[in-house]
């Protein structure tokens, strides 16, 4: 299973998964590091290890938060988790949105 988000602007970013290592609550993965893009990439590219922002600055990891830049024209970008979770899985996240935002959550396809 891959993670998906487009335009998410979260402070916490978690998957509960069965047998996954993790450093934060117990059973806990995280998904978003608070630092940087680790663990991040665009779904056909290379991952963003170490890099505060993605190549062409849509997304950024600042405060500890992960933010998305939107650009006009509004080009739909999608940011890929590089963990696969392929059991069931409790997702908790926290995110905030601009008035008509797109949730872009996406888990094993549909939009939620």
């Amino acid at each position: 299973m891959k993670f998906f988000a487009s335009t998410l602007l979260a402070s916490a970013l978690v998957v509960l998964c069965s047998g996954c290592d993790s450093n934060s609550e117990a059973g806990f993965v995280d998904l978003f590091n608070g630092r940087d893009l680790t663990g991040w990439r665009y779904p056909d590219g290379p991952a963003f290890e170490g890099r505060r922002a993605s190549s062409d600055q849509r997304f950024s990891a600042e405060n500890g938060i992960l933010v998305v830049h939107p650009k006009t024209p509004r080009k739909a970008l999608r940011l890929v988790t590089t963990r696969e979770f392929p059991h069931d899985f409790i997702l908790r996240l926290e995110f905030r949105a601009a008035v008509g935002a797109d949730s872009g959550i996406f888990i094993r396809r549909p939009q939620l």
